[in-house]
C-alpha cells in the first residue's frame, strides 16, 4: 500500500500521521477536500488553507500546508467550491438514504449538518457555500466527465491528476461509472490509473529532479 485517506477526512493535526505514514512507507495521502471546514465533538478540520491552485503538494505537518522537502504528497480529492442547495439532487438524496445506510447514521449526519428547523435557518444553509466534490455516487457519468474536461490544467511540472471519490454505503449500481469508464478509454487525453502507479510516478519525477 503506498497510499491512505483519513477515515471522514479525518487528517488533522498531521505531525503524528505524517510521519506514521513515512515510517511505514506510505508516500500518498488523499484526505484533503479544499475549502472543507468540519467542527464538532468529534472533528476538528480545516481545509480552507490548502493551495488553490496545485494539483498536489508536498506536506510534512499539516496535509494542508506545503513543504516542498516533505516527505508524503497530498492529492486532494477534487472539489468545486459550491453552494449547499447544489448538492440536493435525487441522486445524491437517494444514496444518501438509501436502506444500505443505517439509521442512525443518517440520523447522525443530519444531526451534524446543524440544519436548523426554522425556514429562515433552513434557508441559510442550503445557501453555505461547500466543496462539492467529485463523487461517482452521486453524479452521473456526463456531469462527472464534464467536470474532468473542464478541470484548469495543472501548473506546468505537475502530474495532471484528479482522484474521484466512491463511499461504498451509498452505492446502488455501476452503470454510471461504467459509462465513465467506458468514456475515458475512448479518449486518449484521459488515463485511469492507481494510487501505486502515481506513487512510482512522483518518485521518477523527484529522482529527475
Amino acid at each position: 500500500m503506498r497510499a491512505y485517506r483519513g477515515g471522514g477526512f479525518c487528517a488533522q493535526p498531521g505531525r503524528k500521521l505524517l510521519r506514521a505514514l513515512t515510517e511505514n512507507g506510505i508516500v500518498i495521502d488523499s484526505s484533503v477536500v479544499k475549502g472543507m471546514v468540519r467542527k464538532d465533538e468529534h472533528v476538528h478540520l480545516d481545509f480552507t488553507g490548502a493551495p488553490g491552485d496545485r494539483r498536489h503538494w508536498r506536506v510534512s505537518e499539516d496535509v494542508a500546508v506545503v513543504d516542498e522537502e516533505g516527505p508524503v504528497t497530498e492529492i486532494p480529492i477534487y472539489s468545486r467550491m459550491g453552494r449547499r442547495f447544489q448538492q440536493l439532487t435525487p441522486r445524491r438524496l437517494l444514496a444518501k438514504f438509501s436502506g444500505n445506510i443505517p439509521k442512525e447514521q443518517q440520523r447522525d449526519m443530519v444531526k451534524q449538518l446543524e440544519i436548523g428547523r426554522t425556514p429562515a435557518s433552513v434557508l441559510r444553509f442550503l445557501a453555505q457555500r461547500f466543496p462539492i466534490k467529485l463523487d461517482f455516487h452521486n453524479m452521473s457519468s456526463g456531469q462527472m466527465l464534464r467536470w474532468i474536461r473542464n478541470t484548469p490544467p495543472a501548473p506546468d511540472g505537475d502530474l495532471d491528476v484528479i482522484v474521484l471519490i466512491g463511499h461504498s454505503k451509498e452505492h446502488r449500481d455501476d452503470a454510471d461509472f461504467e459509462r465513465l469508464l467506458a468514456a475515458v478509454a475512448t479518449d486518449s487525453a484521459f488515463e485511469v490509473v492507481s494510487m501505486n502507479e502515481i506513487a512510482e510516478r512522483l518518485g521518477s519525477q523527484k529522482t529527475e529532479d
